[in-house]
């Protein structure tokens, strides 16, 4: 078999495949591990230097880091941190511990507001990630989370439609203002980080439905079941469905998640 390469990394097994591009375990030409994220050929652009360029100013333990883009022929890749764990959607249904709850709580938080406080030579980006979901998100062994997938910012999400017509980000953890049409701001981050912590604490998809639609539809219009605790009452300021009423950012939100956990019973 003859052994793969991009750019001088040598690819290993495949850790995922999305609409949009394929992860590879892959070795570094000075020999570190590390995972190369190559977009399909309809999502390969120039446009990949200026998101890399955006994801490298976030610093935090909580983001998986970017760390170049390398080109073979037209063809150009991300070179990623490699985290060795799963995705929280592989996790999120089947039954997880409160304290755990907790900790994937304020990573998530945590990397939030590592990406919307990013700077650049002292200039605010404006960065917001666009698609916190489950399947964005790594757990490790230890139980603490890493957001992944990062690429949008608030100058390029003007619309949340793409030009075909359909919603930017997942299903079900996308903000009822964002369905509607307005931008994809801190704010509608904050609210999907607040349902997935909600499916976490219930065991159960927090919007429903048999087709995207009616999930969206859902989200909009049907009130989150509250939830008991401190992570309760966060999650329910988090996910309240007008974006003024939700903590203004990463920030703001891990703020709240620290007050919430602290106070007394």
């Amino acid at each position: 078999m003859t052994e793969r390469t991009f750019a001088g990394y040598r690819l290993h097994e495949v850790l995922g495949r999305g609409a949009s591009a394929t992860v590879v375990r892959a070795e570094a030409p000075d020999g570190r591990a590390v995972a190369l994220k190559i977009p399909h050929p309809h999502a390969q652009g120039a446009h990949l230097e200026r998101e890399a360029a955006r994801a490298m100013a976030v610093r935090s333990p909580r983001v998986v880091a970017v760390h170049a883009v390398v080109q073979q022929g037209r063809d150009r890749a991300l070179v990623l941190e490699l985290v060795r764990g799963r995705p929280l959607s592989e996790l999120a249904l089947d039954g997880v511990d409160p304290a755990a709850v907790a900790v994937v709580a304020s990573d998530l938080a945590a990397a939030l507001e590592a990406i919307h406080a990013a700077r650049d030579g002292g200039a605010e980006l404006g960065l917001v990630h666009g698609d916190v979901s489950p399947g964005n998100v790594l757990v490790d062994a230890g139980g603490r989370a890493k957001l992944t997938d990062l690429g949008l910012s608030r100058r390029r999400a003007l619309s949340a439609l793409s030009q075909s017509g359909a919603i930017q980000g997942t299903v079900g953890y996308v903000a009822p203002e964002v369905i509607r049409g307005r931008p994809v701001t801190a704010r509608a981050d904050v609210f999907a980080m607040g349902v997935i912590v909600h499916e976490l604490l219930s065991g159960r998809r927090a919007f429903e439905g048999r087709t995207d639609l009616e999930r969206l539809r859902a989200t909009i219009e049907r009130p989150l079941e509250p939830l008991a605790g401190p992570l309760g009452g966060w999650v329910g300021v988090c996910t309240h469905k007008r974006p003024e009423r939700r903590p203004a950012d990463g920030a703001a939100a891990a703020r709240a998640l620290g007050l919430a956990i602290s106070a007394p019973s």
